[in-house]
């Protein structure tokens, strides 16, 4: 008689069927426990929506070995993984485009106060086409604009196409490479300077005042951590960035080179913030790399985020690629009280 090949009756030996489920476990543990540690560990944490994804493919695997220990840890992780991954996918009402895809995510919640658009965008060493990011502002009706790697270079590209014009009060912190950092306005700004992050980055700041409602905006840029050093510096970054104002209104924008899988990240966002994105069930939209020899080799991630304080409402959320840069410019419009 032929073998049996009928679904529960594939045959795989024990040790295989563990290779394949303890990975999707230990990530799992990892990521739900937030233990992640050490420069390997915050670098492969991006990738956490993909393994998600695969344990999919493994827990159908041991379906079909019919191994009931293997299927219940299977089972266990992919819970686990689509815990940690899924709640930044639920859209709250994201509405068709009619031609078979979908607008910017648009949130329930909100508020009937001042309406604001917030984009940040990093330029790649002042690289990115400034014609093209005047243009956003314009057509996205953007009213505070945060930059990352801010360069001698990329301000006076900015300047050149027009910027000021549309957003005239600004914090401006050009650098020669990538440490630079600037935040825009359309309104008057106070409070405004910088500091110098431990990785070496500048990060602008600012109070707009947009009508009775100041919002403190910072452009957020901490050091990326691809070796131990750096790996040290990211902590001391994300934890030295400002918490959520237990009173008044706050924006951090920009490229915190960490997704919402990052512990590091949750804990900033645990102070009192929402991420814009995910807000509006468009948390896994991915915003590097989109230029230079990275496409090829790096699946995409969500680095740039618009955190906000919890009184502000998010309306819409998009990521808009720009000429130039490796990072695409996020958007989000925002409702305060």
């Amino acid at each position: 008689m032929p073998p049996d090949r009928s679904p529960g009756n594939l045959r795989i030996a024990a040790p295989l069927r563990w290779l394949v489920v303890l990975p999707f476990a230990l990530w799992a543990l990892v990521r739900l426990f937030g233990v992640e540690r050490w420069a390997v560990g915050a670098q492969l944490a991006p990738f956490t929506p993909y393994v998600a994804a695969a344990a999919l493919f493994a827990l159908m695997l041991v379906l079909l070995a019919g191994d009931r220990a293997t299927i219940a840890v299977a089972v266990l992780a992919v819970a686990g993984l689509g815990a940690a991954v899924l709640p930044r996918a639920i859209s709250f009402g994201g509405p068709s485009t009619g031609d078979g895809g979908r607008a910017p995510f648009r949130a329930v919640r909100g508020h009937d106060g001042p309406q604001l658009t917030v984009m940040a965008i990093n330029l790649r060493l002042g690289q990115a086409d400034p014609v093209a990011i005047v243009d956003l502002v314009r057509t996205r009706d953007v009213a505070v604009l945060t930059v990352q790697e801010y360069s001698v270079d990329g301000d006076a590209g900015l300047l050149r196409a027009g910027l000021l014009s549309l957003l005239p009060h600004a914090e401006r912190d050009p650098i020669i490479g990538s440490p630079g950092s600037a935040v825009y306005s359309r309104w008057p700004i106070t409070e405004a300077g910088y500091r110098t992050n431990a990785g070496g980055f500048d990060q602008a700041y600012a109070t707009v005042h947009l009508g009775g409602s100041p919002v403190t905006v910072t452009s957020v840029h901490p050091r990326p951590p691809v070796d131990p050093a750096a790996y040290r510096d990211w902590v001391t970054d994300l934890r030295a960035e400002p918490p959520a104002p237990r009173d008044g209104l706050g924006i951090l924008a920009g490229d915190f080179n960490a997704t919402l899988d990052h512990a590091e990240l949750r804990r900033l966002i645990g102070t009192g913030y929402h991420d814009a994105a995910a807000t509006v069930g468009a948390g896994l939209t991915s915003t590097w790399p989109y230029y230079g020899p990275r496409i090829a080799v790096t699946p995409k991630i969500t680095l740039d985020h618009i955190l906000v304080s919890a009184a502000i409402g998010v309306r819409s959320f998009d990521a808009v690629q720009v000429p130039g840069t490796d990072h695409r410019a996020v958007i989000a419009a925002l409702t305060l009280p």
